[in-house]
């Protein structure tokens, strides 16, 4: 696991502005990362689709780790899992046209209670086809919602919407990053 995107300007400028009061108390969170699948792109997608692979081991530790440095440790977990598509094949690469055999959870869907009282939803599929374009993550203050960049990179934009604005603004961000996204 490498989630070390945590440290990025993207994730600590949304530490910075939740430690800041900007959004009020965090009372919740939403978290998504759903796609079709690596099979389409990924050459050699096999170890995706066996045990220690899957949505939930491959990008997880990312939203994990940034929903611990944002809302603090977590409490309790719960969560469901399955495989709701069993047909897979390679799309690309020397194995391309090669049938998938799925041997783990491909669609997980969790709660998580943190300590200090937040309670986030995260969502971890490989079974989302044509998936809207669903914010990365999202922290819910008593004071404003802010939309946090997707955490598999070190930038992005820190969104922030306080309570009864119509519009969202940029949070200015902790410091500048020269690492790409």
């Amino acid at each position: 696991s490498a989630p070390d995107t945590f440290l990025g300007s993207g994730i600590q400028t949304a530490r910075k502005a939740i430690e800041e009061g900007l959004i009020g108390k965090p009372i919740a969170a939403t978290s998504f990362f759903m796609g079709g699948g690596p099979e389409a792109w990924h050459p050699d997608p096999e170890f995706f689709y066996v045990a220690g692979g899957g949505p939930m081991f491959d990008m997880g530790p990312y939203y994990l780790t940034a929903l611990i440095t944002l809302l603090g440790p977590i409490r309790r977990i719960s969560s469901s899992a399955g495989v709701q598509i069993t047909d897979r094949v390679i799309g690309s690469g020397p194995k391309e046209g090669t049938p998938l055999q799925v041997q783990t959870p491909t669609h997980l869907a969790g709660t998580i209670d943190f300590e200090e009282g937040a309670i986030a939803t995260m969502i971890t599929s490989f079974d989302i086809r044509g998936a809207s374009d669903l914010p990365r993550i999202e922290i819910y203050g008593t004071e404003g919602t802010m939309s946090i960049p997707d955490p598999n990179f070190f930038n992005g934009e820190v969104k922030l919407r306080r309570f009864g604005q119509d519009t969202w603004e940029t949070v200015t961000p902790a410091f500048e990053s020269r690492q790409n996204e």
